[in-house]
């Protein structure tokens, strides 16, 4: 059974289980906020522990630029889940900080780019949307190969309204979660 070599973790209550994991995160001014950025953080180097070294992963941050994670060899590529890799990892993660504006798009693209099998997207931002147009290629590029959950930072309670984050988690096979930042509590 293929499945059992699977290993599983969780990012914001998303369980998923798979072998190759990507995480998207909004770096944008706004994600200041609340501490909206550090409870990010924080969430990320807990799903990133639950990895065991079979597994891969890769961090992008992004606002119009992306930082991606470099391991040892100084590419930005899959990292296997080891310990010295974690650690890069929470070294690359503790130094980001907010700034700028917000380009979804590059980052999706750059993402899908690295085949996972499950792609964790984190963003504050209602802009820019994502038009149907770009909601398209995204499902084009990416082809029913990568589950992309989409994790949407609010503020206030949620909105019953459809948007463009639950459009993407639901045309890739992913799962949706809503967090009101201004219950994060400031520390």
């Amino acid at each position: 059974d293929e499945a059992s070599g699977l290993g599983e973790t969780t990012f914001f209550d998303i369980a998923a289980k798979g072998n190759r994991f990507i995480y998207v995160v909004d770096r944008s001014g706004s994600m200041y906020d609340h501490g909206a950025i550090r409870v990010a953080k924080e969430e990320l180097v807990t799903s990133l522990s639950a990895l065991e070294q079979t597994q891969q992963f890769q961090v992008l941050f992004y606002n119009q630029k992306l930082l991606e994670m470099h391991g040892n060899d100084d590419r930005p590529q899959m990292q296997w889940a080891t310990d010295i890799n974690r650690t890069f990892a929470r070294q690359f993660i503790s130094n980001v900080q907010p700034d700028g504006g917000t380009d979804h798009m590059p980052a999706l693209k750059k993402a899908l780019r690295f085949q996972t099998d499950h792609l964790f997207f984190l963003t504050d931002a209602d802009q820019p949307v994502l038009s149907a147009r770009e909601l398209n290629e995204i499902k084009t590029l990416n082809n029913g190969r990568t589950k992309i959950h989409c994790v949407e930072f609010g503020k206030g309670p949620e909105l019953s309204s459809d948007n463009f984050l639950k459009k993407l988690a639901r045309d890739n096979g992913g799962t949706y979660r809503y967090r009101d930042v201004t219950r994060f509590g400031q520390k």
